[in-house]
This record gives structure tokens, C-alpha cells and sequence, in this order.
């Protein structure tokens, strides 16, 4: 039988949305969709689905002024920027709801706009939001609407809208097919789903006539959920219909068509997606950084913001709705994860070999800091990635010794604490130096860690924290790893004056330091989720480290005893670890620790056929590809040898990006504006 998802912008419609969520829980729905979820808070939204164990499956595109009777804007010449504003807005709400396809309503033909004009406009703004949309890991349907309801609206059939996808040519746009829309257009509502079941990305459902729950008209439901089951689809079913009563008394339809209340649990990728996600949301800055925000009140003087990370720009966003008074400030992040700021400058660099963008960044944050007095307050707001986006090169050495050097320990295979104890002592801004500058301001920094331990001096390598590492530390790991030391490099190392600030430095004395959001707060809320569906969570550690492929096979010895024998822990169970593993490369493939650690998990589980898993950094990229990981299937190997592609060979030339990209399985998410390191996930079935 299909999969159901509540429509809570039709349905539950006796209640406050924010009490929609637990009222179609209880109804026995493990999905929703929204049309239009702008009106509230995205964190709010997310909330809600966490504590009612649902996930939201659509919503659509901003459609215009819909109160007003408009109903989509993407065929209006005039107003382009609009639509392309509100697709930009509608992939920040799914990245918070972990949706993964948003619809698009054409909207009926503008006054005194021919439809040639139209139609162009639309396919214009079709492939602008399938490209944002795809950079997002997202797809894009169009719905057809039938023209009794709404007069003049552009695309009102299937074959319009399959028309329409082709000339746009985006593999990321399907359609969107409402059986009620269908059948007052053109009926052959079986033919069309038979036809074009592959081009289906969702299907919704009302009876006709008069749009209410199946079983009230002429539509036959039993005959189209039996042939939806025959012919394979696995997408969800979304009730958008209006109840003829009461919600829950409409709800009757289930029983008399044979649909189970609570459908079973979900397929193995899906739920492991949904895990990642809510390890993601429950990291956002939104979410953990207002709740520890001071007291404007309590400030006497200024207050300035700074920061780096691929979270800054939204934790700089979060401060900038939350705080009540005036600020000013600059944070730097990653290219591509900046955020909308209007008080503070946001400046975008690269990630993970710093680049001049970044230096200058950093020179305009320390001198930001001058000049400061006791009344003052520094907020820094400090995430994962700030190492590299903040490369002030000590005196005496060039950006140009900073990137040869992050090159050649990126790809040494030091650990995360050994390249940040080098990068402490190569800066003008690092291992506390930035705390320093603000002296005699007060310093509040919030972190977000992405660091196994989450040590303060290790997240970006402590630009406010003291350093209890020296000199001779850094130059022993660069002897450890063999690394060939640029002369200012070792000039600086050698004479010690790259020394940086320790504990009891009288100017750090007013410097506080809070982690707002880590691994294993994130972990705790994966397993939320594993369990809501029906399976044991068991975490095995939020900081594991290592040789990211040695930690693959462990990973996979693990649960095939699990699935095995029953130990340590017993099946369905859901076996969860984060931390930071590290690729020593030694091939020509392009890297990346949690593909090498999948793949050298899928090799030893050869082919395991109760084994699912996903390994993905949680910021959206893993090493230097805009791939956050990958998943693992029982048939993983199986697919791979049948397009000639050889494991073995994938991990001896670190090529886990490549393999999983080839096969399908890699997992794009786009920026994810947070960073609290890597997570994994085995599935392990009963």
C-alpha cells in the first residue's frame, strides 16, 4: 500500500498549525507536507516534526500573494526577481525541514501577456530554480492545475508539463501529479501513472468532484493505490484534501480502502537520511545560538561581532534577529555559506587551503579589535573550518608558505589536533592571539564544534583560547610526517618566536568560552529518530579517530556481529559514531574520509544483505568536494563490478568520491551552515 503524508495546510484544519504536527502523529501519519510554510519559523517548523517523529516530504515555491486569490508567479515576465527570491527562500526552508522536493505552480497567464512570452519566461525560471535547486541536493516538481478551478492557468495537463521538463532539460525536474487536478483536465489517471511512473517525483490525492476525501466521488482509489503498489512507486501519497467534516471522522476512507494507519517502518536510505538530517538541524545556529546571547541591558559599551567557520555567517544571522540593540561586526566563512546579514559583514573565502580573500579577512578582524576599552563586549562566534579561513601568516612568512603547508598536512595523515597545533604557531590570529587583540574588551565566544574532544584550543585553532602547545610541539609533528618546512616556516618554529598565547595570560582574563552545539548532540538526535521508527540507537562514540578506511573495516566487523550474532547489541538496531577520521593519500583519487571510510566498510561487508549505511561530513563537504558522503547498500559492490569499477582499486587510489559518484550514491546536500564533524551510520536489519 502507499505511503501517506498529511497535508497540514488542508487537513487538521480545527487546529493551530503548530498543533497540526502532534494531531497527525496521533492520526497514525509518519509524514506531512505544507503548502506554503513561510508564515512560521523554519526552526519552529523543525522542531515540531522532531518531537512528533515525522518527516516533511514537499512544500511548494513561493506562489505569490495567495490570500489575495494569486496562485504562482513563475510564468509573470514582471516578476522575475520575485520568483527566483522566493526559490532562494524555499531551499533555506527545506534545508532546515529536510525536504527534499519543493513544487512550483506555474500561475495563470498575466493580463496583456501573450502565452508565447509566458511559456518563456517559465522554462527560464524552471531551469534557474532546477540549478539552484541541484546545487542543493534538491529536486523540482511542476504541478499541473486544472483551469475550472483556476481560469487561465498555463500548464494544466500532464503532457503540457512533461512538455515543459523536456525543453527544460534538468535531470532534477519531474512532475507533480494530483489525481484530482488529472482527472478533471483529462482523466487516464492509470494509463498516466503507467506511463510516466519514472518522471512522477510526487502524487497527491483528493476526490472529484468537490476535492474532499477519497471515497466521496467518482475517483477509484482501491483500484490506483493497488496499481501505484503493482507498478513500483516509492514515492509518498500526499492527502491534499478538504474534509467534507471533521478531520479525523474523514480519516474513516483508510480503513474502507485497506490502508494501515501507521505505515511501516521506512525504507533503510530513507530513514538514514532523515537521522542525518536531524543530526544537521539540531546543530543550526538558529536553534543553538540565541539561548546564549547576553543581555543587551547589561552592555555598557559597544558591542563587536566577529567570527570564522562554515557556521559564522548564520550564527552571525541568528545574533543579528535576536540581539536588541546596535552592533557591528565582520565574521568570514566558506564560499558559498554566506547569509543574508545586514549589521555584519559577511566575507567569503576559501576551504581548505586558505587563499588571500581569507588573509585579508583576517587583518580587517584584528584591526576591528583595536582600540577597544573595558566596556565593551566582543561577541566571536567560532566554528569549524576556521582554521584555514582565517590565514594571517606570522611575520616573517608568506600566505604562500601557509597554503604549501596545509597542503602537505592535509594530505600527511595528522590527526585534526596535530595540523591545528602547527597552525597555532604559523599565525598572527591563532592559539588565542585574537582574544589577545580585544584586551581590556570583554570576550564572549560561542563555538560550535567540529572537533573529536571538542577541545576550545582545537576548533579553528583557538583563535581566543590559550594554547598549552609550544613551538617544539608543531616542529615535532612536522618531523613526525616527514613535511618539507618552507625557511621562514622553520625560522619561526626554531627561534620560538612563534609562540603563542598560554594559560595565565593576563589578557585573556575577561575571555569566556561556551560550546553551544557539538557531535554529540547531534548524534543523540539521530538516534531520536532511529528509535521513533522502531529501531535500538546505540552510539558508539561521538570522537572516533584514525585511518579512515582502518575505521571502516572495525565499523563493518562491528555490525556484521551485530547482525550475525547478536552482539554486542541485537538487531534492528541502528549503530551511530562521529568524530574525524583522516586519509593519508597515497593514490590519485580525490579523497575525502568519509567515502574511503564507506567504501572500505562496503568491502568488508561483501555484499551483507542486512547492512545499510551512510557516511557524510555535516557541513555539506567531504575533503575538498562538494559531496558531503555517501551511502552503502547491500548490493553496493554488486552494482559496481557491473559497471566495471573495482573496490579495491577505488580505496588503493583513495578514490571513494569517484566510486560512489559512479554508482549514483553519493549525497549532496549544498552548504549546510553548520559543522559538527563527520557522521556515520549502519543500519543493521533483523
Amino acid at each position: 500500500m502507499p505511503r501517506f503524508a498529511a497535508n497540514l495546510t488542508t487537513l487538521f484544519t480545527e487546529l493551530p498549525m503548530q498543533e497540526r504536527f502532534g494531531a497527525a502523529a496521533e492520526a497514525g501519519f509518519a509524514a506531512v507536507e505544507m503548502q506554503f510554510p513561510y508564515a512560521w519559523s523554519a526552526a519552529d517548523l523543525r522542531a515540531r516534526l522532531d518531537a512528533h517523529g515525522l518527516v516533511m516530504v514537499l512544500h511548494n515555491l513561493p506562489a505569490g500573494d495567495w490570500a489575495a486569490g494569486e496562485r504562482g508567479i513563475a510564468c509573470h515576465p514582471d516578476r522575475v526577481g520575485e520568483f527566483r527570491a522566493g526559490a532562494a527562500q524555499a531551499i533555506e526552508y527545506a534545508r532546515q525541514l529536510g525536504v527534499r522536493q519543493l513544487n512550483c505552480l506555474a500561475g495563470p497567464l498575466p493580463p496583456g501577456v501573450d502565452a508565447a512570452r509566458a511559456r518563456a519566461t517559465l522554462v527560464d525560471n524552471l531551469r534557474h530554480a532546477a540549478g539552484a535547486l541541484r546545487s542543493a541536493g534538491l529536486r523540482l516538481l511542476l504541478e499541473p492545475v486544472n483551469t475550472f478551478d483556476v481560469p487561465g492557468f498555463v500548464v494544466s495537463r500532464s503532457a503540457d508539463a512533461l512538455a515543459l521538463i523536456d525543453e527544460v532539460g534538468a535531470d532534477n525536474l519531474f512532475l507533480q501529479y494530483d489525481l484530482y487536478h488529472a482527472q478533471r483536465m483529462e482523466g487516464e489517471l492509470a494509463g498516466t501513472l503507467q506511463r510516466h511512473l519514472a518522471r512522477i517525483g510526487h502524487i497527491q490525492i483528493s476526490d472529484n468532484p468537490g476535492r474532499h476525501e477519497p471515497g466521496t466521488g467518482e475517483i477509484r482509489f482501491p483500484y490506483l493505490f493497488e496499481l501505484l503498489d503493482r507498478i513500483g512507486y516509492q514515492g509518498w501519497v500526499g492527502c491534499e484534501y478538504t474534509p467534507r467534516a471533521g478531520t479525523v471522522d474523514g480519516l474513516a476512507w483508510r480503513e474502507r480502502h485497506g490502508v494501515a494507519p501507521v505505515h511501516p517502518r521506512p525504507a533503510p536510505r530513507e530513514l538514514l537520511r532523515a537521522m542525518f538530517d536531524a543530526a544537521v538541524a539540531s546543530a543550526q545556529p538558529e536553534r543553538c545560538v540565541p539561548p546564549h546571547l547576553p543581555d543587551p541591558a547589561q552592555l555598557r559599551g559597544r558591542l563587536v561581532v566577529i567570527g570564522a567557520g562554515k557556521a559564522s555567517a548564520a550564527m552571525a544571522l541568528a545574533v543579528e534577529q535576536h540581539w536588541r540593540g546596535p552592533l557591528t561586526g565582520l565574521v568570514v566563512t566558506r564560499y558559498g555559506y554566506g547569509a543574508p546579514c545586514e549589521r555584519i559583514a559577511v566575507v567569503e573565502a576559501a576551504h581548505p587551503v586558505p587563499d588571500a580573500a581569507g588573509e585579508r579577512a583576517a587583518a580587517r578582524m584584528m584591526a576591528l579589535c583595536q582600540d577597544l576599552d573595558e566596556n565593551d563586549l566582543v561577541l566571536c562566534l567560532i566554528s569549524g573550518g576556521g582554521s584555514a579561513l582565517l590565514p594571517l601568516p606570522a611575520p616573517g612568512i608568506t600566505l604562500a608558505d601557509k597554503q604549501a603547508l596545509a597542503r602537505a598536512l592535509l594530505a600527511s595523515g595528522a590527526s585534526i589536533r596535530e595540523i591545528n597545533c602547527v597552525r597555532r604557531h604559523v599565525s598572527a590570529i591563532k592559539g588565542g592571539r585574537l582574544a589577545a587583540a580585544c584586551h581590556p574588551a570583554r570576550v564572549l565566544t560561542l563555538l560550535i564544534s567540529d572537533v573529536p574532544g571538542d577541545d576550545p584550543v582545537d576548533i579553528a585553532s583557538g583563535p581566543t583560547v590559550a594554547d598549552p602547545t609550544s613551538c617544539a610541539d608543531a616542529l615535532e609533528i612536522l618531523r613526525r610526517y616527514a613535511i618539507a618546512l618552507p625557511d621562514g616556516v622553520r625560522e619561526l618554529l626554531e627561534s620560538g618566536a612563534g609562540e603563542s598565547v598560554k594559560p595565565g595570560d593576563a589578557r585573556l582574563a575577561r575571555s569566556e568560552v561556551r560550546t553551544v552545539a557539538a557531535p554529540q548532540q547531534s548524534l543523540e538526535a539521530a538516534a531520536q529518530v532511529a528509535r521513533r521508527a522502531g529501531y535500538a540507537a546505540h552510539i558508539f562514540g561521538d570522537a572516533l579517530e584514525g585511518e579512515a578506511r582502518a575505521m571502516g573495516t572495525v565499523l563493518a566487523g562491528i555490525a556484521r556481529q551485530v547482525a550475525d550474532r547478536g552482539q554486542p547489541v541485537a538487531a534492528p538496531c541502528v549503530l551511530l559514531s562521529g568524530g574525524e577520521g583522516t586519509v593519508t593519500v597515497r593514490g590519485q583519487g580525490r579523497g575525502g574520509r568519509n567515502v574511503e571510510c564507506l567504501l572500505a566498510c562496503a568491502i568488508a561487508l561483501a555484499g551483507h544483505g542486512r547492512i545499510h549505511g551512510l557516511a557524510a561530513d555535516t557541513d555539506g563537504v567531504d575533503g575538498q568536494e562538494e559531496t558531503a558522503g555517501a551511502w552503502l547498500s547491500p548490493d553496493t559492490l554488486a552494482r559496481a563490478w557491473a559497471l566495471g569499477l573495482n573496490p579495491a582499486a577505488s580505496l588503493a587510489d583513495n578514490d571513494g568520491h569517484g566510486f560512489f559518484g559512479a554508482l549514483g550514491d553519493a549525497l549532496v546536500t549544498g552548504p549546510t551552515r553548520t559543522n559538527v564533524n563527520d557522521f556515520r551510520a549502519l543500519l543493521v536489519e533483523r
